[in-house]
């Protein structure tokens, strides 16, 4: 009598975007340690001591500015680079958006705001009847389209089911890999906070439907 153990897969490869340089300083704080470390070789070389010391403070001091982040990535001079440019906008009164005649557009229509100004709105049907948009490019002769899918939900999933649509999902990206006239694709997910109560009740609903009243024992939300 032999069992037949099941494999559970794990599917992963979600990885932080990380700063492009050294030791997790950004590429300007990078350089100025650069310059700074050829600073003082000089200094020491001129057997300036407390210069090569004070070029090393000032060096560390600028890539530590420099290489602070914010949560939206942003470091301190790029906060304060793009303040000012808010600002000197906001004096200009480009700052609100305007349609129509009495926008800033030459020909005075109707157009998305910020850099998609320069795009068209077209409507489209495809194959299936479904109704679109496409935002049309027409200097440079390209169209963005967006589409959105939902999860299962509460809906349960056996191993099966997932790698199967883990397996579509890696054929949707190397048939778009293939395809010369696809330039990019975007994939935006959006989450939501979940107590930890659905999952149990979903579970038990299911099995009750199923006619089998195993219902797998869950921790209380906060208890671990």
């Amino acid at each position: 009598m032999s069992t037949e153990q099941t494999i559970v897969r794990q599917y992963g490869n979600i990885a932080e975007d990380r700063t492009a340089g050294l030791m997790g300083f950004s590429m300007a704080s990078t350089v100025v340690l650069g310059a700074g470390a050829v600073g003082v070789f000089i200094a020491i070389m001129a057997s300036q001591i407390w210069v090569a010391v004070g070029i090393a403070l000032v060096a560390f001091i600028a890539a530590t500015i420099l290489g602070s982040k914010d949560r939206h990535g942003r470091s301190k001079p790029e906060r304060w680079l793009a303040r000012s440019m808010h600002s000197k906008a906001k004096k200009a009164g480009k700052t609100v958006y305007k349609s129509g005649p009495v926008s800033q557009i030459p020909d005075g229509s109707f157009r998305a705001p910020g850099l998609l100004a320069a795009t068209e709105l077209i409507d489209f049907q495809d194959l299936f009847g479904n109704e679109g948009v496409m935002l049309w490019h027409p200097k440079l002769k390209t169209g963005t389209v967006f589409f959105s899918t939902n999860s299962s939900g509460l809906g349960l999933l056996d191993q099966d089911r997932v790698n199967r649509l883990v397996g579509s999902w890696a054929a949707f990206q190397r048939d778009a890999g293939s395809n010369a006239r696809v330039e990019q694709i975007s994939v935006t997910t959006q989450s939501t906070t979940d107590p930890g109560e659905r999952l149990p009740d979903a579970i038990a609903v299911a099995r009750q439907q199923a006619g089998s009243h195993e219902v797998p024992a869950f921790c209380p939300a906060g208890d671990g």
